[in-house]
């Protein structure tokens, strides 16, 4: 278990540890952009976003031309990456920092279905997981 990088995060990965009978592993530097929480058995990776540097619809940026391009950077290989990861098998979701301070429970309750359900996958369905696609919490 590595170390998370910010305080939101640390809290978000303590609530998940709490409330959720599965292991998973932070900030796993083996796979693509380091997802924030991995569930390796279940093949399920949680991205949790910062607003501003991701790039939610919630923060706009007053920045120059130099910003712009940074954060259109960051998207750009946010979505590279999910997709490369995808293809290697692994569902993948994205908590943004803001749905996280107001949806906490909401949140939890989404993640709990996918890890039930990726643990009742029939065996032979664990390589090819019935949802590919990556999905933003809203």
């Amino acid at each position: 278990r590595n170390k998370m990088r910010s305080k939101i995060e640390k809290s978000f990965a303590d609530v998940l540890k709490n409330n959720l009978p599965y292991k998973f592993i932070t900030n796993d530097r083996r796979l693509l952009g380091t997802p924030d929480v991995v569930f390796h058995d279940e093949r399920l990776i949680v991205f949790f976003h910062g607003c501003y540097w991701h790039s939610h619809h919630c923060r706009t940026s007053k920045h120059g031309y130099q910003w712009k391009s940074l954060l259109k950077d960051i998207r750009d290989r946010d979505l590279s990456n999910i997709s490369r990861l995808q293809k290697l098998g692994y569902e993948t979701l994205i908590v943004w920092e803001c749905e996280w301070r107001n949806s906490q429970q909401k949140i939890l309750e989404q993640i709990k279905g996918r890890l039930y359900f990726a643990r009742h996958q029939e065996v032979n369905d664990r390589n090819f997981p019935l949802v590919h696609l990556h999905q933003n919490f809203q």
